[in-house]
């Protein structure tokens, strides 16, 4: 199966790629990469599909764990066990179903939606004056 949720380690992982989760290398602390300006960030583990009881327990791993720095075999381990909790993520719950979706994958359906954005704009502005002559 291919990982449906990869967790990001600070500063090993830049918050451009495409992980549900980052952890911070120092200490283990979930680290919000949310984009400049957006302030609805929380700082807690939430991963689409896993209950709070399974959240709870990956966030009280990586804090144990991280209390002197992850290692990379403690990295591994945090992994390990979001893999192991994601076996009981019916695959329609989870962010992509069975898939990753990569970084640049994302990055094309925001595009995407900002060129739509934009020609919506600028079709309203060129319909509007005509139907204000129209009547």
């Amino acid at each position: 199966m291919t990982q449906a949720y990869l967790v990001g380690f600070l500063p090993g992982a830049g918050c451009d790629d495409a992980h549900e989760l980052y952890l911070r290398i120092e200490d283990g602390a979930v680290v919000d990469c949310v984009p400049a300006g957006v302030t609805f960030g929380s700082g807690r583990v939430r991963l689409p599909g896993f209950t709070d009881a399974q959240n709870e327990q990956v966030r009280t791993l990586a804090e144990r764990l991280g209390s002197s720095g992850l290692s990379a075999a403690e990295q591994r381990e945090i992994q390990n066990r979001v893999d192991n909790l994601t076996a009981a993520v019916p695959s329609a719950e989870r962010p992509y179903g069975d898939h990753a979706v990569s970084g640049a994958d994302r990055t094309w359906l925001g595009v995407g939606m900002l060129v739509a954005a934009l020609l919506g704009i600028v079709g309203f502005v060129r319909l509007a004056p005509k139907q204000r002559t129209a009547r």
